[in-house]
């Protein structure tokens, strides 16, 4: 690891509060009598442990379909916004997924083919939930690699029917399994599956608990995903901060590239907001601290992250927050570098480097931290205008301080030179908070 210079500053530490605010409860549908819901309440838990993602634009269908799935065992994450779930799915992804097949603005088919793409083929099974038939759709939706379908309404019977099939199916196709161990470190529990990686919990040679990063054995011979990894592990090596996790070894075993630090979060910010609320004004100003801080240190080494998301930050059990997924970032440089990963589109990604309009910038950073901590304060995603990529800061910064709320706006401007000019300068108007009444507490 070669250890960086750095700012100098304190990083937080100590648990976060408890959600001090809480919003008023989202609006829940209505429940329907016993003969309309087509489930029954004493099914036997036959999916216990399996992780499904619940993508539907209908609170309804969200609602009934994974009360049925809950009571069978399963754990469910419900979406209602397709780029959300894109982004949740890419770096965590599920055991299987049920995805409607016809939403607005982003169709079931669209969301699939980009997943995909995202995660180089499709290493987990998706059922299409549809209330039309269409020869033609399901055509394209076999193409793509989709599992099977059922038209709403169904029943739970079939719904878990289908399920297990489709996880049977995909078992029987796993590809080579990984070793107990790489270079003595042991692979004990998977704690969770990202876009090019798993990542287990493993002990070092002193019994210490650590976390390994692997690539998943179906990409040992992608090119493209190797370049990734070892980027991200270049990365990781070149920056010593609390808010980035510590590379304490890395190697190739096998055909198996990973690399060990130091305890990863066991859910991402994204699912934490979406079970327990959005974050409270004080815990937001927190939250941006500790974001920026990190950003400060891989800045000073040049170091563009690209694509911060929800999803990309986690919490780890003495409250910070730290970077887990810097698989897109790169090194800015006077000569672009070759093997530079893609940025992926999404709501988080800023409008120069979603248009390719300009070279990539660093405070390109500091927007998407912006739409993250507005993300995570609303608990519902930042539609961004069309063309001029403006997100409605004022409504997704609803009940926040108009000091934290205008520094918010201008972490989001679309224009980089109307920003916060870089990560010091956000630390710094941070601080210039921290003795403002309403933040207290």
């Amino acid at each position: 690891m070669v250890s960086g210079g750095g700012s100098g500053r304190a990083h937080p530490s100590g648990r976060s509060p408890r959600r001090s605010e809480r919003r008023a409860a989202p609006h829940r549908p209505p429940r329907l009598p016993q003969e309309q819901v087509p489930v029954g309440r004493t099914a036997p838990e036959d999916l216990g442990g399996v992780h499904l993602a619940l993508v539907d634009d209908d609170r309804l269908v969200l609602a009934m379909v994974g009360r049925s799935l809950q009571r069978r065992g399963a754990r469910v994450r419900s979406f209602r916004d397709p780029e959300q779930a894109l982004e949740a799915m890419a770096r965590d992804h599920p055991d299987a997924a049920l995805v409607d097949m016809q939403m607005p603005r982003v169709s079931g088919l669209q969301l699939v083919r980009r997943l995909r793409r995202r995660l180089r083929g499709l290493p987990f099974p998706i059922l299409f939930l549809t209330s039309v038939e269409s020869e033609e759709g399901f055509q394209q939706a076999f193409e793509l690699g989709v599992s099977d379908y059922l038209v709403k309404p169904t029943t739970e019977g079939e719904l878990v029917a289908k399920l297990h099939k489709a996880l049977e199916q995909q078992a029987a196709r796993r590809p080579p399994a990984l070793p107990e161990e790489l270079d003595g470190y042991p692979l004990l529990a998977e704690l969770r599956r990202g876009e090019l990686t798993r990542i287990f919990r493993t002990r070092d040679p002193s019994g210490r608990e650590k976390s390994l990063k692997v690539l998943r054995p179906e990409l040992t011979g992608d090119a493209e995903a190797l370049l990734r990894l070892r980027r991200e592990i270049d990365v990781v090596a070149a920056c010593d901060h609390p808010g980035i996790l510590a590379l304490n070894a890395s190697g190739l075993q096998g055909g198996f590239l990973y690399y060990v630090t130091d305890e990863v979060p066991r859910r991402s910010l994204g699912r934490e907001v979406g079970e327990e609320g959005g974050l409270s004004p004080r815990e937001l100003l927190r939250l941006l601290r500790s974001v920026g801080l990190a950003l400060e240190h891989l800045h000073e080494r040049r170091v563009l992250v690209g694509d911060l998301s929800l999803e990309s930050l986690g919490r780890l059990r003495d409250g910070r927050t730290v970077l887990t997924d810097l698989s897109r970032a790169r090194f800015l440089g006077k000569v672009p570098r070759g093997d530079d990963p893609p940025l992926e589109p999404g709501r988080s990604l800023a409008p120069e480097l979603a248009s390719g309009a300009e070279p990539p910038d660093l405070r390109a950073d500091l927007y998407s931290l912006g739409v993250v901590a507005l993300e995570a304060h609303a608990r519902r995603p930042a539609a961004r205008e069309r063309g001029t990529g403006r997100v409605d800061a004022s409504r997704l910064a609803a009940g926040l301080p108009a000091s934290l709320a205008g520094l918010l706006q201008r972490l989001v401007e679309p224009d980089p030179r109307r920003r916060v000019p870089s990560a010091t300068a956000l630390v710094d108007a941070l601080d210039g908070l921290l003795g403002d009444p309403s933040l207290r507490g």
